[in-house]
């Protein structure tokens, strides 16, 4: 509920310098002639301190009075939802410039931009201007329920009802059911991408195991290959053991035999050596002996007596005995030699026989180590083709774990997707409710009905009744959605061109406390400027006070704005609105007057 309290008006317009308390008028007639600042003094400084702007459509400077052309404020005092508030404009001012002001329990909660400001003061009155205009300040250059187009009526209700919340949950859920709409195509695409990848991987799967077993049957088959030949192989190193063992015997008669050979070589040096002693003794005889043939008659040396050929023959006996004792010694010795050579003649034949074993034992060895050594790296290939991981194995891993992941993210995918088409059916149906032809049209279709409802009251007597519909039927046999009027009077249906002056005010008048109850009475102040123009005659005046005073007990506030002096009696309160000679707007009496 919004309750304007008073109203404090500075340099706007006509008006000088006013304050005017607005709550508990009561059925109030402002009266004054034309020209004299009635409207300004009341309907335009209340309509242009809230909004800026007024049905008048005046320029900006056009709101500063003439005789002051600055320091314009018109400052309104309300409570709103137990709030006190102020909304201050300033035009022209030499403190605050062109501001405007919105303060609250004393709090300054002006924007830097008016444009926000004035956005901040319609959330906080709950009302637009164009349902201001035409449910709380009447005004003669407003165009009225009844004379709008059906287009305006509508949009005049949407603002009424706030349908423009609506407009904004209807684009904003159509922008979500879009963003899911194309979410659940791009899970879609994302699921037939998957289901075609798993598909294509599948059958590569299936491939790779074909080949698998391919390739697993050919290394068992190397490896069988190898496996014989390698059996092949042992069966020929078992001899090594025995090689190696003769080789060992071999080296050890070798080293024996040289050892024979070098004692035999050892005994042939002594028997030469001892052969040549027994030539040297053997020699030694044989000259002797000699030399005792030529000593025969011969005399001693030693005593030089002629040597008897007894003693002579004696010697040559010891002598001869002497030379058969080397000779045999010799020929013993030279056998001896002959027997030496021979051994180390059969020495030698059986070291060659020897170092041939040998050579031949080695050579074998060598060729069965090589077999060994081809043995163990057949041992090694075995192995390793045993071990062997096959290159598709890692592949197929790969890809088994790429079906996997692709399988849960397929399975997450239809679940999110699953869920976002449940949450765009639930996006649709709002987007459906929140369109012109869901709860908007149903939330208008109420309302017309209490629209009517209201104005048929307070019309009731008059002989008119009104009738609202919210569609109109197009030839294509279509609807349109759009506000019709149609107007009975006397039962027969009239357009409002036809109605007479006083029924058109009467109309007028009582859409607009139709469209004020429909608001529930947002303020608690009703501003009906020349209502009662010269067109309405004494009839049309009483028909159009019934509807004032029906209405009158609703409001704390009912002020009429009017030039005829002939309805004071009929008003609780009569406040007269002047213009003095230097052309100012001024209350010169009644309760209002500040002063």
């Amino acid at each position: 509920m919004v309750s304007i309290k008073c109203i404090l008006i500075t340099n706007f317009m006509s008006v000088a310098k006013e304050e005017i308390a607005l709550d508990a008028l009561g059925l109030c007639l402002v009266r004054g002639k034309n020209g004299s600042g009635k409207s300004n003094l009341f309907r335009k400084a209340l309509v242009y301190c809230l909004y800026g702007i007024l049905p008048e459509k005046l320029k900006s400077d056009e709101y500063v009075s003439d005789f002051y052309p600055k320091d314009l404020s018109v400052i309104t005092q309300l409570i709103v939802d137990k709030k006190k508030a102020s909304i201050e404009r300033y035009r022209n001012h030499s403190e605050h410039g062109n501001k405007l002001r919105l303060i609250i329990d004393g709090n300054d909660v002006s924007l830097n931009d008016n444009r926000e400001t004035q956005k901040r003061i319609v959330r906080l009155l709950d009302v637009d201007f164009t349902t201001f205009v035409n449910s709380t300040a009447f005004s003669p250059d407003v165009v009225l329920f009844a004379e709008s187009s059906s287009t305006n009526r509508g949009t005049l209700l949407s603002n009424i009802l706030g349908l423009h919340e609506y407009e904004k949950a209807h684009k904003k859920v159509k922008e979500k059911a879009t963003i899911a709409s194309g979410q659940i195509r791009v899970g879609l695409d994302r699921i037939a991408f998957l289901e075609d990848a798993y598909k294509k991987d599948i059958e590569l799967l299936s491939t790779m195991k074909e080949q698998q077993e391919e390739n697993e049957a050919v290394i068992q088959k190397e490896i069988k290959d190898k496996q014989i030949e390698l059996s092949t192989l042992l069966d020929e190193i078992g001899e090594t053991d025995e090689l190696s063992s003769t080789i060992i015997d071999l080296e050890q008669v070798k080293a024996k035999l040289i050892e024979e050979n070098y004692s035999l070589l050892s005994k042939q040096n002594e028997a030469k050596e001892e052969r040549g002693r027994v030539t040297t003794h053997l020699a030694t005889a044989n000259r002797e002996l000699k030399s005792l043939a030529l000593k025969d008659g011969a005399k001693c040396s030693t005593c030089k007596q002629i040597i008897s050929a007894t003693v002579l023959e004696e010697e040559k006996k010891k002598c001869e005995k002497t030379v058969k004792k080397y000779e045999k010694a010799y020929a013993k010795i030279d056998l001896k030699v002959d027997q030496i050579l021979h051994e180390l003649d059969s020495n030698l034949l059986k070291k060659q026989d020897n170092f041939t074993s040998i050579d031949e034992a080695n050579n074998n060895l060598n060729i069965c180590k090589n077999i060994s050594l081809k043995a163990r790296e057949l041992e090694k290939e075995i192995r390793q083709l045993e071990i062997q991981e096959p290159v598709s194995d890692k592949a197929m891993m790969l890809l088994e774990g790429n079906i996997a992941r692709n399988k849960g993210e397929n399975k997450k995918l239809k679940t999110d997707v699953a869920i976002e088409e449940d949450s765009l059916k639930y996006l649709r149906f709002w987007e459906k409710g929140f369109s012109r032809n869901g709860i908007p049209n149903l939330l208008v279709e109420q309302s017309l009905g209490k629209i009517q409802e209201s104005a048929n009251k307070y019309l009731a007597g008059t002989g008119v009744i009104v009738e609202l519909t919210g569609q109109r039927q197009l030839q294509s046999g279509e609807y349109r959605e759009e506000v019709g009027i149609t107007i009975y009077v006397a039962g027969k249906t009239r357009s409002y061109e036809q109605l007479s002056s006083g029924e058109k005010k009467r109309i007028d008048i009582a859409f607009t406390f139709s469209i004020l109850d429909l608001t529930n009475n947002k303020c608690n102040i009703l501003i009906l400027d020349e209502i009662f123009d010269r067109s309405l005659d004494a009839e049309g005046c009483e028909l159009v006070m019934e509807i004032l005073n029906k209405k009158g007990g609703e409001v704390d506030s009912l002020v009429v704005i009017s030039h005829r002096d002939e309805l004071q009696e009929q008003f609780n309160n009569v406040i007269n609105v002047v213009r003095d000679s230097h052309g100012v707007s001024r209350i010169e009496g009644g309760p209002l007057n500040g002063r």
